[in-house]
């Protein structure tokens, strides 16, 4: 192989503003080993993002003859697979692997949302995985408990030896702050798109529930833009409490650190939750999370009543339970985003575990 040609390449998604910086970091630490491939399919939905891409990455079709000419073209020793796997996917790993080109797979498949979907899908899906990942990967990346349990009930016992820990590649060192104590107001955060899946409207019925001598406490930020978005200035005009709610629309991936800065708690209620980034965004920044048990990251870095509150559903009324609770014990509250912000770098939840992970496959590659 020439020097110049890369030995490792990745394939996947046009990245987020965290992928990108983990890209170049990967890139800086060893020049001209990598080649990264972005779909061109989802970069309208990145525009928000910043950050430079790596010097050496290329945005193409999700086209099978595409990437296999760049497959070919290169033969590295190494493909990584980020993402879910469409059928152009599924062929190149299969062609990689005639081609002795070792296979990783990277993903966050939640193992809950995978139990709740419906009986067809998970067996198709169980079906497929299963035989990816006992023939055809040689690695397969997990980000955390929810996504490993996912792999091992797809792929059995014979996968263990497989299995390598990488998490999302999230930065703490952006979000470490001093929180001081909190104010006599409870600045409760959502940050992230307004689609339905986000649930959005279960924290604005939730505020709505609180009693009015406590609710004129709270000011609930909506931080982000999506097809819900009128819908939710409407449900806030319903329940006539427009005053308790900033919508401040979409925000750019550098500015993200300033809405945690001013926040006490953190609510995620979404219906579905493979990981969820931006709890290690809130629990590094000090912000204690709310959210329910299925949100993947819930599992790792939300311990009940340590750095936040673990709900058994997200509907409005356990919701407003919870922010009844850190109204009510404020310091307390603080104590659990302390607490968070250590889980986060204690577990490894950061980009400097992700490149070790990377470095150690990488280094026993070129032995």
């Amino acid at each position: 192989m020439k020097s110049h040609e890369p030995i490792f390449v990745w394939l996947g998604k046009y990245p987020s503003h965290y992928v990108r910086d983990f890209h170049c970091r990967l890139e800086k630490e060893e020049p001209n080993k990598w080649l990264f491939l972005y779909l061109e399919s989802n970069v309208e939905m990145r525009r928000y993002e910043c950050g430079e891409l790596p010097s050496n990455s290329r945005i193409i079709k999700d086209n099978f003859f595409q990437t296999l000419t760049f497959l070919l073209d290169y033969k590295p020793k190494i493909l990584i697979l980020s993402g879910l796997l469409p059928r152009s996917n599924i062929l190149i790993a299969i062609m990689a692997k005639l081609q002795s080109i070792d296979v990783g797979f990277y993903s966050d498949t939640n193992l809950i949302n995978h139990i709740r979907s419906g009986i067809l899908k998970r067996m198709s899906r169980s079906m497929l995985y299963g035989l990816l990942e006992r023939f055809i990967f040689s690695w397969i990346f997990f980000i955390g408990t929810r996504n490993r349990d996912f792999h091992l009930t797809v792929g059995g016992q014979s996968i263990v030896g497989k299995l390598k820990f990488l998490p999302y590649p999230h930065d703490p060192d952006i979000f470490r702050q001093w929180k001081g104590s909190y104010g006599d107001r409870l600045n409760v955060l959502f940050l992230g798109r307004l689609v339905p899946v986000k649930a959005v409207d279960n924290i604005i019925e939730a505020v709505a529930r609180i009693p009015p001598e406590k609710r004129a406490l709270v000011d609930l930020i909506i931080a982000g833009t999506g097809t819900e978005n009128l819908q939710l200035h409407l449900l806030a005009s319903k329940y006539g409490i427009e005053s308790n709610i900033n919508f401040v629309g979409q925000v750019r991936s550098d500015d993200r650190v300033q809405f945690f800065k001013d926040a006490d708690v953190f609510v995620l209620p979404s219906i579905s939750e493979p990981w969820g980034l931006v709890v290690n965004e809130a629990l590094s920044s000090g912000v204690p999370v709310i959210a329910p048990f299925w949100v993947g990251a819930v599992t790792d870095l939300v311990i009940h009543n340590y750095s936040g509150l673990v709900l058994n559903s997200n509907n409005p009324q356990e919701i407003a339970n919870a922010l009844i609770y850190a109204i009510d014990n404020k310091e307390k509250m603080k104590q659990m985003g302390a607490n968070g912000a250590c889980l986060v770098l204690e577990g490894g939840y950061c980009v400097k575990e992700c490149i070790a992970a990377i470095r150690s496959i990488c280094n026993n590659l070129e032995k």
